[in-house]
C-alpha cells in the first residue's frame, strides 16, 4: 500500500509541476514535555514502550535504527526549553522514535488534517459531495479542502469543520484511537484545539498505508499535501527538489510541521510540534528545519 501511495504522491508532484496554481492565504489560527525518548516499533505511536523486540535480521536492524533515531531526537538541545512532541517513522522498515508523542499541544492549523480526513471519509461513505458549498465561503468542498491544506485557508478549515460537526468529528477520532485530539471548542473549558504528535503521526501513517481513506480520496489528500505552499520548516532542511507532502501549523508561540519525505532508499514520516518560542516564525521554524536536515542526513547517509 505504501508503494501505491508513493506513486500517487509522485504523480501529484508531476501534476503540480505542469501548472496547477494556488492562492496564497496564510497559516495560523498543559503541556509538560516528557524527558525520555522512545525508540519504538509497530503501528501504534502513542505512549509506545521504550524497548523493542525483534524477530530475525530485519527486526534486529529496525530495532537498531530505532535506537539511532532516538539518539538523534535526544540530542536536540532546543527541546529542553520548549513544549515539544516529535515522531519519526521509517516507512520502509517500520523503525520509529518519539519524544513527547503524547504531549498535548495547541494543534494550530494541523487540525485541518483531521478535518480533511473527516470530510473525505464522508465523501467515501456517500454522505457528502465534493461540489457542496461550504457555508459562507462560497466555495465547494473540494476547493476548500485544497485551500485548507495548501495555503492553510482558515475560513475553509473552520467552514469544513462546521459542515461535518466538531462534536461528531471528535467522537469519530476518539473511537479510532486519536486519544489526544480535541477539536470541539464548544466543550466546557476548551479554549483551543489540541492534539499530539502521536495522533498526527498515526493519521499520516494510516494515510500512507491506504488504511485511512479510499484510493481516490487518498490520492486527493496526498496531492494537496504535496502542493503545500508554506515551506519554511521541513522542506527548508531538505535538498531543493525533494518531494515532501506536509502540513504546517502556526499559532501564538507554536510552530508545527508534519509530513512524508521521499528519500532515495525509502520514505520517512516526521511530525514536529513545538511551542514556547519567543520568536516562533524565526527560531521555531529554524529548529524544525534543523531537525529536518539532520533526519535527511541520517536517512541518506547513515541508514543501514
Amino acid at each position: 500500500m505504501r508503494t501505491t501511495a508513493r506513486a500517487a504522491l509522485a504523480l501529484a508532484v508531476v501534476a503540480l509541476a505542469l501548472g496547477v496554481s494556488f492562492m496564497a492565504v496564510g497559516d495560523g489560527d498543559g503541556d509538560s514535555n516528557r524527558a525520555e525518548v522512545d525508540a519504538t516499533l509497530g503501528t501504534s505511536l502513542i505512549d509506545s514502550p521504550a524497548t523493542t523486540t525483534g524477530q530475525g535480521d530485519a527486526d534486529e536492524a529496525a530495532e537498531s535504527e530505532s535506537a539511532a533515531l532516538a539518539d538523534l531526537l535526544g540530542g536536540l538541545t532546543w527541546t529542553a526549553d520548549t513544549r515539544s512532541g516529535l515522531v519519526v517513522v521509517d516507512l520502509a522498515t517500520g523503525a520509529s522514535a518519539s519524544l513527547g508523542a503524547s504531549t498535548s499541544l495547541s494543534s494550530a492549523s494541523l487540525y485541518k488534517l483531521f478535518v480533511a480526513y473527516g470530510v473525505l471519509a464522508q465523501v467515501d461513505a456517500g454522505t457528502r459531495e465534493l461540489d457542496e458549498v461550504v457555508g459562507s465561503t462560497g466555495l465547494d468542498v473540494a476547493t476548500c479542502l485544497e485551500r485548507s491544506i495548501t495555503v492553510s485557508d482558515n475560513p475553509c478549515g473552520e467552514g469544513l469543520g462546521t459542515l461535518i460537526g466538531w462534536t461528531a468529528l471528535d467522537a469519530t477520532l476518539a473511537a479510532e484511537g486519536y486519544a489526544g485530539t480535541d477539536l470541539d471548542r464548544s466543550t466546557p473549558g476548551a479554549t483551543r484545539q489540541t492534539t499530539t504528535a502521536g495522533d498526527v503521526a498515526l493519521l499520516l501513517e494510516r494515510l500512507v498505508d491506504g488504511d485511512l481513506l479510499s484510493t481516490t480520496s487518498t490520492d486527493l489528500l496526498l496531492g494537496w499535501l504535496a502542493g503545500q505552499q508554506l515551506n519554511d520548516e521541513i522542506p527548508a532542511g531538505l535538498p531543493e527538489g525533494t518531494e515532501v507532502a506536509h502540513k504546517t501549523g502556526r499559532l501564538d508561540d507554536c510552530v508545527h510541521d508534519a509530513g512524508i519525505v521521499s528519500a532515495p532508499e525509502g520514505d520517512y514520516l516526521v511530525v514536529a510540534m513545538t511551542c514556547g518560542w519567543a520568536n516562533p516564525s524565526s527560531s521555531g521554524s529554524a529548529a524544525i528545519a534543523e531537525l529536518s536536515a539532520q533526519l535527511w542526513s541520517y536517512f541518506t547517509t547513515q541508514r543501514s
